[in-house]
């Protein structure tokens, strides 16, 4: 998680340069309900290491690239919401609903696989399985060093 946060910490100071913030962490009194809501709508617990992600800050937008928030917000009409984003997802395939949509870019879907238990990168267009990840970490760490335009190994 440290790696996490210092990633997140160089997002906070690049945007600072602009007068620009991360978004606030999620508020202790709302963990709970999200807790619900989430296994109510994805018929799963919710991961602890994005519930942790949600404690720094509640969603991020950088560079491309969204990682979704815990609530339903619309900015710019760009959606937010981990809910809507994948109710959006559903829509569009109901054998979509084997995954949890969690991040987007331009041509990815950062996902967890439901059916084999894997965090992956799918190619928006295809559904093509480009990455596996082994945690939802790993998958983070991933995405904030693409937002970072850092070299991904």
């Amino acid at each position: 998680m440290e790696d996490i946060e210092l990633k997140i910490n160089e997002i906070k100071t690049e945007r600072a340069e602009y007068n620009l913030t991360i978004p606030l962490p999620m508020n202790e009194e709302n963990i709970e309900e999200l807790k619900k809501e989430f296994k109510r709508f994805f018929n799963s617990e919710i991961d602890q290491e994005y519930l942790n992600f949600l404690k720094i800050c509640n969603g991020l937008e950088e560079n491309g690239f969204t990682i979704f928030s815990s609530n339903n917000h619309i900015v710019n009409k760009v959606y937010y919401g981990i809910f809507e984003n994948n109710e959006f997802f559903y829509e569009q395939d109901e054998e979509d609903k084997k995954y949890i949509l969690y991040a987007t870019s331009g041509q990815d879907f950062f996902v967890f696989n439901k059916e084999n238990s894997h965090y992956e990168l799918l190619d928006r267009y295809s559904g093509d399985v480009y990455k596996k990840y082994s945690s939802f970490n790993e998958m983070l760490l991933y995405i904030l060093k693409l937002m970072l335009n850092e070299e991904i190994d």
